[in-house]
């Protein structure tokens, strides 16, 4: 697929500012995006890839772990990366322009893969073709930490989460019809862990590859 102009251009320049707004209800993103980090029990010397990296925040909040490995972030958006280079000149850290459901990187490169809110942005056949670019680029040890909406039970808060979707286009309405474990094992992988955040607004699932 040819990388192609993306739409976050646009919100590049205030993206980091709707994050503060959308995690203020869970103790703001900070707090969030370290307990990703923990969930992905990161060692020191760990390769870590944020794939839809954004502005960098996990990229760089990952990074905190490491001694001896690097953290690389990946994203289709020109000035995306931009705003995320200027947030870290930590030699650990590499930001790099590139499509998720083809990756510049040598397969089993990987200890921890990072998919943060990036699954419901892409159509069907794209969201598996990035999954299983993901389980190419992990080693066969390693763990795919992946982050995204989640219908919650209760009438409240289906309302705020029908409000939310609002804001998205149909990939998203069909990714949620499948949900997120559904799509994880279509590609390949096996779930190990789930959990729920944000007022289960969000799920947080760690996976590993299945060997064949």
């Amino acid at each position: 697929m040819v990388i192609e102009k993306s739409k976050f251009d646009i919100v590049a320049p205030f993206y980091d500012i709707m994050m503060k707004l959308l995690f203020m209800p869970s103790g703001g993103e900070s707090k969030f995006r370290k307990k990703i980090s923990q969930l992905a029990r990161i060692r020191s010397n760990h390769k870590i890839l944020d794939v839809g990296c954004g502005t960098g925040t996990l990229t760089i909040s990952a990074s905190a772990y490491l001694e001896k490995g690097i953290s690389i972030g990946l994203d289709l958006s020109h000035r995306m990366l931009t705003v995320a280079k200027s947030k870290s000149k930590n030699p650990r850290i590499h930001f790099i322009l590139g499509n998720s459901s083809k990756m510049p990187f040598r397969s089993g490169s990987f200890d921890r893969v990072f998919l943060t809110f990036v699954l419901h942005e892409l159509s069907p056949v794209v969201r598996q073709q990035t999954l299983r670019e993901v389980r190419r680029v992990l080693k066969p040890d390693g763990l795919l930490i992946a982050v995204d909406y989640h219908v919650p039970k209760g009438k409240l808060k289906r309302v705020v989460f029908r409000a939310l979707m609002m804001l998205e286009e149909d990939e998203a309405w069909n990714f949620v019809a499948r949900g997120l474990a559904k799509e994880l094992k279509s590609a390949g992988f096996q779930i190990n862990r789930t959990e729920f955040t944000i007022k289960d607004l969000v799920s947080v699932v760690i996976a590993n590859p299945v060997c064949r």
